[in-house]
């Protein structure tokens, strides 16, 4: 997760994959990892103080390979 200002990573992002009931909070280097989510179609918001949030919609969760995204706060 970065901030679209000079993006640079966001600590502390709390993000929410909606549907899978689950969350994690981005690290010092702005990343994240929510581990064992069945395969599917979710929407992952991610929200910081102080920044509007962003959601990704219908992001695809595959069974195996994990998923890399990059999240622009403004």
């Amino acid at each position: 997760v970065i901030s679209q200002a000079g993006r640079v990573p966001l600590a502390g992002v709390n993000l929410r994959l909606k549907g899978a009931g689950r969350g994690t909070l981005s690290d010092a280097e702005g990343r994240f990892e929510i581990p064992g989510i069945p395969a599917g179609q979710y929407n992952l918001q991610a929200s910081l103080l102080g920044y509007r949030r962003a959601v990704l919609y219908e992001l695809e969760i595959g069974p195996v390979k994990p998923v890399e995204v990059e999240i622009v706060l403004e």
